[in-house]
């Protein structure tokens, strides 16, 4: 009596965690712009509703990941990828809208 074994392969755990490892280094990437952003402002002068949207810049990539990571947690790993690249991809063109909406005041 034989006992048949399945073919090894890549085990899905480490490859699912190297995507979301990836997908959490550029939402770092995406705050610390944001925060490097919000310091290189400090010296315009710009309104109320400009400094909030350039925090909550800051907040929404992770916001987006933590979305993304609960709709993508039980899909396959090549899913799971593209849903949090949707959610990255959501986050930064945010972020180029706060900025035009931040840079328009100033430079108009």
């Amino acid at each position: 009596m034989t006992v048949e074994t399945a073919p090894e392969r890549l085990p899905l755990r480490g490859l699912r965690l190297i995507v979301v490892a990836v997908a959490v280094l550029l939402a770092i990437a995406a705050t610390v712009n944001a925060i490097v952003y919000l310091v290189a402002l400090v010296q315009w002068p710009v309104g109320v509703a400009v400094w909030i949207l350039l925090v909550v810049s800051a907040v929404f990539p992770w916001v987006m990941l933590l979305i993304a990571l609960l709709i993508g947690r039980r899909r396959p790993v090549g899913e799971l990828a593209l849903v949090l690249l949707a959610g990255l991809g959501l986050a930064m063109v945010f972020w180029m809208n706060a900025l035009l909406y931040a840079l328009v005041p100033i430079f108009s």
